[in-house]
């Protein structure tokens, strides 16, 4: 009997032990992991615009989705599994640190972020099942149709693949060693096409990055109020930066300057 009992007591403490340990290692319930897009139906090359809420511990880094998320793609029975969702992969966010009493909470992020590697994947027309996933933790299932592009928008396409660029423009690397006046061209004919507005803001940067002020506003003021907020506040942000290098070159021009 006293065998039973102490039995009975060992399997107790071995039990609080392991429940101690999965209290220390996973101190917080209640992460979660959201990936919403703002629809179903996609066409080739075009940009794909994600909404990423997660949640997670304190005690854990801060995500930087484009970088940290991969991305499981199923199409005609077969599964490939990707690290990054664009072609540029930098660092993580860093670690957060818990507050000096140890105590662990649950913060909350939200961020919307544009899959650049849409050529990549999803080579073909067809029907899509994609998860993300970050940090151990899985997104919801998410179903999308690529469609092949039609007028104005098979018009621009072609263009884009006949310079060697993708309809996200974040690797601008076309044929034509003018990319500026390509840009141009393009924003110029297909400004009706759902990759304009990605070519309107590697036309500003572009701009901005060789000093054509007046230019650079003029395609940043096209995106400030633009339904992404990737572009709107890319937009507002330069726009600000336009402002105050125009008022420093004003002043610096002033023939009575001290």
């Amino acid at each position: 009997m006293k065998r039973i009992f102490f039995l009975v007591i060992t399997i107790i403490c071995v039990f609080n032990i392991f429940i101690c340990a999965q209290e220390i290692n996973n101190p917080v319930d209640g992460k979660s992991f959201e990936v919403r897009l703002e629809k179903s139906n996609y066409l080739q090359g075009e940009p794909i615009f994600a909404r990423f809420n997660c949640v997670l511990s304190s005690n854990e880094p801060s995500p930087n989705f484009i970088s940290d998320s991969s991305i499981k793609i199923s199409f005609n029975g077969n599964i490939k599994e990707y690290l990054g969702l664009s072609p540029i992969i930098g660092s993580g966010r860093g670690k957060v640190f818990p507050p000096d009493d140890k105590k662990i909470i649950l913060l909350p992020y939200s961020e919307e972020n544009r899959i650049s590697r849409v050529d990549e994947f999803f080579p073909i027309p067809g029907d899509y099942q994609i998860q993300f996933y970050i940090y151990g933790l899985s997104s919801n299932i998410i179903n999308i149709k690529i469609e092949e592009p039609t007028g104005i928008n098979k018009e621009a396409f072609d263009f884009l693949k006949s310079n060697g660029v993708n309809g996200s423009f974040n690797l601008w690397t076309p044929k034509i060693k003018d990319s500026i006046s390509l840009l141009e061209q393009f924003v110029a004919n297909y400004g009706g096409s759902v990759y304009a507005e990605s070519a309107i803001h590697r036309l500003a940067v572009d701009y901005l990055n060789v000093g054509e002020l007046d230019k650079a506003q003029r395609e940043f003021e096209k995106i400030k109020n633009n339904k992404h907020e990737i572009f709107a506040k890319s937009a507002k942000t330069n726009l600000s930066t336009i402002k105050n290098r125009k008022e420093y070159i004003q002043k610096m021009n002033q023939p009575n300057r001290p």
